[in-house]
């Protein structure tokens, strides 16, 4: 799963998909099978994308299919694809620590971290 967040992130998947794919009516919580083109002009093996995240941010989780195909064979070269794609002034890898300072900022909770079955609905806000 690779998470492309934040206000730029429709902008740049537009940019690196192979397939015709309508982003503006992809809305948040469905999802589409697409390709990615790759760095070397060639395209990604077809992946889920989905209009969503975890930081309270505009973006959409890429998810690739590791049953059927190896991920890092898959993952990594359509991971270096978005971040030439985008250029550095518009897209830096960011780890979980980052998402859970976002999703700390938009009142997000996590379940086991934040709350657990003994934290009540007004406990949690």
């Amino acid at each position: 799963l690779v998470a492309l967040q934040g206000p730029q992130a429709a902008e740049i998947l537009k940019e690196a998909l192979a397939s015709e794919v309508n982003l503006d009516k992809l809305y948040f919580g469905n999802a589409v099978y697409a390709d990615l083109k790759l760095a070397d002009g060639s395209k990604t093996h077809p992946v889920l994308i989905s209009r969503g995240g975890y930081t309270g941010e505009d973006g959409f989780e890429i998810s690739f299919n590791g049953k059927l195909y190896p991920a890092l064979e898959s993952t990594t070269p359509a991971v270096e694809s978005l971040l030439k794609i985008a250029g550095p002034e518009r897209l830096q890898l960011a780890g979980l620590g980052a998402r859970d300072s976002l999703r700390l900022e938009a009142g997000m909770c996590l379940y086991g971290n934040d709350l657990d079955d003994t934290t009540t609905p007004v406990e949690a806000g």
